[in-house]
């Protein structure tokens, strides 16, 4: 027969479990609300208007983008983008895989010397009970539009980036292709992910307190081809009212940081932040790539947007055909392989 200080350990033991159990996974949505989800998203965005972006590097414009979500008669859901980006520095902000592609192309141009221009559309489909279905994403690198001093050795010819992840229960599975290179990879996924594109800021962020906290899979070109995916998290850290629109906006700043279970110090400082204000639009991003900062303002709703830039839900997201071969086909024979 068991002792009464065993039961007393024992009832003990269960007491301070469950008292954990509830400070930490019962109190903190009941107290500051539920994070937001796709869910959330999609029905704070039921008026489908497009949503545009200038962009700045280091305080200087450097392109526009453009959001838009859509809902299909099945209740499916899509978040489109563009982005353009025109006269970009190759040594300010380029990963260094393609800065080391570019040298190979001509040594004699120094990445200080070497102007690119990128433009990249992706789509996240979302299913009608809000869980991610997957992403497409295709970056095209050539020469700025006006390269009159050929200041780019990509004139006459295009670099093009293609990545695809599709979730299957709680794993996002993940295909990139660039020319004949073709890499797979995988990612768990937790249940409040929300998968984002690098280029690409959240044009809302719904029902936000301070203390909220989720996890963001980042995929980018930016990235190797080897590790196109990055997990953050966002942590809603405090009220920071900033200027949009030559007025000061009452706002929650969010924060995204590296993984910490990486165990590196480095890995926590902020890489992102958006400001969100308090009809739940995102205004304003902040994105650390390399040593650039990457700047996101959103514009004026009544200021027009330029057609080209907008994206469409009928588009397909595929790479520029070369030599009689596009993503497609790197998608499906690595599929093949996958299956088997």
């Amino acid at each position: 027969m068991f002792s009464r200080w065993y039961t007393v350990a024992v009832l003990f033991f269960w007491l301070a479990t469950m008292g954990w159990l509830v400070k930490q996974k019962i109190l903190p949505p009941m107290l500051i609300g539920e994070p937001p989800s796709y869910r959330t998203i999609l029905e704070s965005d039921a008026e489908s208007e497009p949503v545009a972006w200038e962009i700045f590097l280091n305080g200087r414009r450097l392109g526009t983008a453009a959001s838009r979500t859509f809902r299909k008669p099945d209740g499916m859901g899509e978040i489109r983008s563009r982005v353009v980006l025109d006269e970009l520095p190759l040594s300010e902000l380029t990963p260094v895989w393609i800065s080391a592609f570019v040298k190979l192309l001509d040594d004699r141009h120094r990445n200080s010397q070497t102007i690119i221009s990128i433009v990249a559309d992706g789509a996240i489909e979302v299913e009608p009970l809000g869980r991610p279905i997957g992403f497409s994403s295709v970056t095209e690198l050539g020469p700025p539009k006006n390269d009159v001093l050929h200041r780019s050795v990509l004139s006459g010819m295009h670099l093009g980036i293609s990545m695809k992840g599709r979730v299957d229960r709680d794993t996002l599975h993940v295909l990139v292709q660039s020319g004949d290179f073709v890499f797979q990879t995988h990612l768990d996924l937790p249940a409040d992910a929300l998968m984002a594109d690098a280029l690409s800021p959240p044009t809302r962020l719904p029902g936000l307190r301070v203390g909220q906290t989720w996890t963001v899979p980042i995929y980018s070109p930016f990235l190797p081809p080897n590790a196109p995916l990055e997990v953050l998290h966002a942590t809603v850290e405090r009220k920071d009212p900033i200027v949009w629109q030559d007025r000061i906006v009452p706002a929650l700043l969010v924060v995204y940081r590296g993984d910490p279970g990486l165990g590196l110090s480095s890995n926590q400082s902020a890489r992102a932040q958006v400001w969100v204000d308090p009809k739940g639009q995102v205004v304003k991003q902040e994105l650390w790539l390399a040593s650039s900062r990457l700047l996101f303002v959103r514009l004026d709703p009544e200021r027009r947007i330029d057609p080209e830039l907008l994206p469409s839900a009928e588009a397909e997201l595929r790479l520029i055909p070369s030599n009689g071969r596009d993503d497609r086909d790197g998608a499906e024979a690595a599929a093949d392989e996958d299956r088997e």
